[in-house]
């Protein structure tokens, strides 16, 4: 979402082109073209947390911009919301007032469920990191390890 309006941040985030691998080769490409400036600055901070952890790959980009997107709709709707409450007055035809959710109520709730679904993808949930625990547990474990002795003999 590309608002002209600057949302407030206690975390300073750099511009990031993209996140720079071992030997200086660009592992993750640039933020995309459709992101605004905090959206590209949003999608920095992302690349170097997801390089550090090895969690994302250059086939990610898009992914990690649709997520930049949605952080920034979530900070701008949340910035909205505490400026103006959770609701509004209106009036009815006969003149009553009527109070109504905020639109950026329901804006931040999907904005804010489609982040979380994106960050477990990328295995940044606890139970995204206790599955992937898990599954490097059964790697190491003795039985997997006959296991593919088995099939590596077989092959």
């Amino acid at each position: 979402m590309s608002q002209n309006r600057p949302v407030e941040n206690d975390i300073a985030l750099e511009l990031m082109p993209g996140a720079e691998g071992e030997g200086g080769e660009n592992v993750l490409p640039p933020a995309p073209t459709w992101l605004s400036k905090r959206g590209g600055l949003i999608y920095g901070a992302l690349t170097r947390i997801f390089e550090e952890r090895g969690l994302a790959t250059r086939d990610d980009g898009f992914m990690l911009g649709i997520l930049a997107s949605r952080i920034e709709e979530i900070e701008t709707a949340t910035a909205v919301i505490e400026a103006e409450g959770t609701t509004y007055e209106t009036r009815g035809f006969d003149g009553a007032v009527i109070r109504r959710p905020r639109p950026e109520v329901a804006q931040r709730n999907d904005a804010l469920r489609h982040a979380q679904s994106l960050l477990s993808e990328f295995g940044m949930s606890p139970s995204a990191r206790s599955r992937m625990q898990g599954l490097a547990m059964l790697n190491m474990s003795p039985v997997a390890t006959e296991t593919d002795e088995k099939n590596a003999d077989e092959a």
